[in-house]
Order: C-alpha cells, then sequence, then structure tokens
C-alpha cells in the first residue's frame, strides 16, 4: 500500500515530516536515560585511568549499540520467528515504521505480505 494519489502523497510528506523528528526525540529520550546504568557501570572500575576523549567515543559507541539493539535489531530478530521474514525485511519494517515512512508492503499477521503494492 503505497500513497497513489497528490492527496495521499501530500499526507505522508506532512506525516514525515512531523514524524521523523519526533522519533528522533525518542531516540534522543532513550539515549539519556541509558546513560545513567551506563555512568555507574563506569564509575564501578577506578582501576581504569580516566581519558575523557576516549570516554566520550566509547560511551557514543555504547549508547548507539544498545539503542539500536532495543529499538532495530531485537524486533527485528523477534520478525523472523513470529512472521517467518527475513532479517533484513524485519529491519527494513523495524525502521521504516518507527519512522513513520510505513509504505504498507509488510504488515506484521497478515498472510504473504510481502511486496503488495
Amino acid at each position: 500500500m503505497v500513497p497513489r494519489t497528490w492527496g495521499g502523497q501530500l499526507f505522508c510528506i506532512f506525516y514525515a515530516l512531523f514524524g521523523i523528528p519526533i522519533f528522533g526525540a525518542v531516540l534522543v529520550g532513550t539515549g539519556e536515560r541509558l546513560q545513567i546504568p551506563i555512568k555507574k557501570l563506569h564509575q564501578s572500575r577506578p582501576w581504569v585511568k580516566d581519558n575523557p576523549i576516549r570516554d566520550q567515543k566509547l560511551k557514543s559507541i555504547l549508547l548507539l549499540s544498545t539503542g539500536m539493539s532495543v529499538i532495530v535489531f531485537i524486533p527485528a530478530w523477534v520478525f523472523t520467528i513470529t512472521e517467518d521474514w527475513s532479517y533484513l525485511e524485519g529491519m527494513y519494517y523495524s525502521v521504516i515504521t518507527l519512522t513513520t515512512v510505513g509504505f504498507g508492503d509488510l504488515v506484521p499477521g497478515e498472510e504473504s505480505t510481502k511486496h503488495n503494492n
């Protein structure tokens, strides 16, 4: 299911313009909430010498990895089991849905929804 009329296309434009920033705000909130346990983990290792540049890079990598796992990779794995999709299809569905772009070409719970146009 994709927009075929100018009204549908216009709706998708506005939906994406507002939905994607909202998704970004959700990612920021997730990152902020993950900082607390990461700081506690780092503080529990006093034998590690302080290196602010390295620490910032490691924190960024850890936050990104954790966030991507929670938001994209784990749901994609679940879809491979529950919907009999490939892992790539699960990732595609997760990203397209969470960014609110969603074209409807994959629909969980429906038989043979692959590439419905």
